[in-house]
């Protein structure tokens, strides 16, 4: 399946597996806005992601948690991580759907940003180990956003 010239995505299924796909994204799909805002803007992109990135899809915040120390007005920086096109989740639930008739009940559970790879990579294997997953940020902070868990039923 190609979504641009530039990109290929590549399908593999274990057949034995359940119908529970994960889709492994290049790090380069991975935006990163560092935000100066209150706890309340914070709190927005939690809270109404769909509103702030309607064409794409917030993975998450950094740090995880809103510092203590700040008052309501307080300003400070956070980094905002995002899918900017959700249209390629899309586009890859309809060829799973329509390259593999013998799928009834199909059923991407999540995403997660790699490291070690150039194409989007779609499976319902079980391996976690083959994929370097991106957990730091560019600048190595640990924990960083890199998977979302996205629950998508297709029948």
């Amino acid at each position: 399946m190609q979504v641009d010239n530039s990109l290929e995505i590549n399908i593999n299924i274990i057949k034995e597996n359940k119908n529970d796909f994960l889709i492994h994204l290049p790090e380069r799909f991975r935006k990163i806005y560092n935000v100066k805002g209150t706890i309340s803007d914070y709190k927005n992109f939690i809270n109404k992601p769909n509103e702030i990135c309607p064409e794409g899809i917030i993975f998450g915040l950094y740090p995880p948690q809103i510092p203590t120390d700040l008052k309501d007005d307080d300003k400070f920086n956070f980094d905002v991580v995002i899918l900017e096109n959700k249209q390629i989740i899309h586009q890859i639930a309809g060829n799973i759907i329509s390259s593999n008739k013998d799928i009834t009940d199909l059923k991407i559970i999540g995403a997660v940003f790699c490291s070690n790879i150039d194409n989007i990579e779609v499976n319902n294997n079980d391996d976690p180990t083959k994929y370097n997953i991106l957990y730091f940020s560019p600048k190595g902070e640990p924990n960083y956003p890199s998977m979302i868990q996205l629950n998508i039923q297709l029948k």
